[in-house]
């Protein structure tokens, strides 16, 4: 034990007094890395590399049986999962990316009972917290697609009906308050 005269486990460091934190695990030799390794069944290290090391300047997971990165956060705060450089990707999108060279997606797991949903937000309360979403209702198997806050601008609901302003009856349901709500249109050329 490290301050501690009866350790819990094999180190056990406590403080007593003052804002002293955790442990510091320091490297100032650019073309290498600072870390700490776990080795049970599979060996992981989390760290940071120096400035000359490949990635550089980034907090890392590193599973070393897959000689892979698994989790990567860059000096712009970018997460990639997959991917060493997250911040190579569109700027819109690029705070999280998900990558693989064959399949990649994302899974939302929710209660059969509950929702699932990806909200657009520009704001923290009220309508600002959902200005656009795509959200999933596992209670009735619907979805809904929205903008502007408009929780009913396109559904798709269970037996594969779609609508547009409205929940719908039949396979294609729109509902609008124009004169023109719906247009056909092709192209000629």
């Amino acid at each position: 034990g490290i301050g501690e005269n009866s350790p819990d486990t094999i180190l056990h460091i406590k403080n007593t007094s003052g804002d002293k934190r955790g442990i510091i695990i320091e490297n100032t030799v650019a073309s290498s890395y600072a870390e700490i390794h776990f080795k049970g069944a599979k060996e992981y290290r989390i760290g940071t590399g120096g400035s000359s090391t490949s990635p550089a300047n980034r907090f890392y997971i590193y599973d070393t049986g897959a000689n892979a990165h698994r989790f990567d956060i860059d000096t712009n705060g970018n997460v990639g999962i997959g991917t060493t450089a997250p911040g190579d990707y569109n700027a819109v999108g690029n705070k999280l990316v998900v990558a693989d060279s064959g399949n990649s997606g994302i899974t939302i797991a929710s209660g059969t009972t509950g929702y699932g949903a990806l909200y657009f937000a520009d704001g923290t309360s009220g309508s600002a917290e959902y200005m656009g979403a795509v959200e999933y209702n596992h209670s009735s198997n619907v979805m809904k697609i929205w903008a502007n806050a408009d929780t009913d601008q396109l559904i798709l609901d269970d037996s594969g009906n779609v609508g547009i302003g409205v929940t719908p009856t039949h396979t294609l349901h729109t509902l609008s308050t124009e004169n023109k709500a719906f247009l056909l249109d092709r192209n000629t050329g």
